[in-house]
């Protein structure tokens, strides 16, 4: 608009494309044991920080599966994950919308095995054939393990004195030769 000076003028843009804001991902681990393994997801606006509701999120886990969640309104989403013990690499990825831009990252997860409890009780306490009945079980659960290895050794030598393997059967009947 013009004034006393001045003469309205114009300007006259074509073809302006408007582009979205910058998006991230941030990752934490809540918990990383085999079969309870979970993350935080959250999509933020890293200019104010603030988180991006009702987001979108596809998970792609190392062996191709495909896990598709939403941030919802708090802009954070909690997820468990299926992974075997070890490292495990999976994508992130947010697709955008039509304020923000998409975004990916891949995260590692480290997922450590179960802790498990070992009972042991001697049986039968004759020499050379001491025989032990050995349970062990999920500390978390309390389920008899099914599968895996148990070594029993002397304490006052350190010495191996039996090995068994767990398989279905959990007691295992141990006879030593101490």
């Amino acid at each position: 608009q013009g004034n006393e000076i001045y003469n309205t003028s114009y300007a006259l843009l074509d073809n302006v494309q408007v582009t979205g804001r910058l998006s991230q991902l941030q990752i934490n681990t809540l918990n990383n044991t085999l079969h309870n393994t979970t993350i935080n997801i959250q999509a933020i606006d890293p200019v104010t920080d603030t988180p991006i509701a009702n987001a979108p999120v596809t998970i792609t886990l190392p062996n191709g599966d495909v896990i598709n969640t939403n941030t919802g309104a708090s802009g954070i989403v909690t997820q468990k994950l299926d992974l075997p013990v070890g490292q495990n690499t999976i994508t992130i990825d947010y697709p955008g919308n039509e304020h923000y831009n998409k975004t990916n990252i891949e995260y590692t997860v480290n997922v450590a095995p179960r802790a498990s409890t070992t009972t042991a009780v001697v049986t039968n306490k004759t020499i050379r054939n001491t025989t032990l009945t050995v349970t062990v079980t999920d500390s978390q659960t309390g389920t008899p393990v099914t599968r895996g290895s148990i070594t029993v050794i002397d304490s006052a030598t350190g010495e191996t004195v039996a090995t068994a393997q767990i398989t279905d059967e959990n007691p295992v009947t141990i006879t030593t030769n101490i």
